[in-house]
């Protein structure tokens, strides 16, 4: 007697029901969209930060090996293009993420700047004469 008993309940449950209503959807949509608003940006702001952070490594890389090719040189000058850092490991060809290039200046204080060419994100890593290193930053959003 209980077991048609729970038969029939479990059935009449739900023989009622056979699917979502209107409004039942609208309102997953509704929280399918808060969410969505919520996280894009968030993730957005995410892949901006990494690609900083590996223009900075980048950046680094570069000044390591400049400084490593300026130990060899005999006259102890800094390299005048990413060409000659080539057998240190840097790819000449690099290109930041957001396809801009990497360069270099040595300027008459023998003060090495390395850059990237992105306007928009530009950084840019100073190497004093005494080995100090300066990294600037300019984002124009």
């Amino acid at each position: 007697m209980f077991s048609r008993f729970l038969k029939t309940s479990i059935k009449t449950l739900f023989e009622d029901k056979k699917g979502f209503t209107l409004i039942e959807l609208l309102v997953v949509l509704m929280v399918i969209g808060i969410l969505t608003g919520f996280l894009i940006p968030n993730f957005l702001g995410r892949i901006n930060e990494a690609k900083e952070a590996r223009v900075k490594a980048d950046l680094n890389s570069i000044a390591t090996a400049a400084q490593m090719y300026r130990i060899d040189d005999q006259n102890n000058d800094w390299p005048s293009d990413l060409e000659k850092l080539e057998d240190y490991g840097i790819d000449s060809s690099a290109r930041d993420p957001w396809g801009g290039n990497y360069e270099i200046n040595v300027n008459s204080n023998n003060v090495l700047t390395i850059f990237n060419t992105t306007s928009g994100h530009q950084f840019t890593l100073t190497i004093d004469e005494n080995g100090k290193k300066f990294l600037n930053q300019q984002d124009e959003e």
